[in-house]
């Protein structure tokens, strides 16, 4: 099993999906999107552990996840997720696993 790695991207602030944040946190670049935005992506991966990072510049949203050790997610609640239809919060576990297990074959 190889050591999992940080894992960072960013995206547009105009590219988030505004259906997965609260009603009134869906105007972009206000604080409150801003705070939902932070907990929707600590939330995503809280079960991981280690640390995450969320920063906003320029119209970007900057996530940074550093991993701690001995942490894999659970691929039963992977499953809930992805049954119940929640992709977005199951995306970022997958890739957290692959990165840990690259030839998972239920990840892959």
């Amino acid at each position: 099993m190889s050591e999992l790695q940080p894992i960072r991207f960013s995206l547009p602030e105009e590219g988030f999906d505004l259906s997965l944040l609260p009603e009134a946190a869906r105007a972009r670049g206000s604080q409150a999107f801003r705070e939902a935005v932070t907990t929707y992506y600590k939330d995503a991966y809280r079960e991981a552990g280690g640390r995450v990072d969320v920063a906003f510049s320029e119209g970007l949203i900057e996530v940074a996840w550093e991993p701690q050790a001995g942490q894999v997610p659970a691929s039963a609640t992977i499953a809930e997720h992805l049954k119940a239809g929640r992709y977005d919060e199951a995306i970022p576990l997958l890739r957290m696993r692959l990165q840990l297990e690259p030839g998972h074959v239920e990840s892959l």
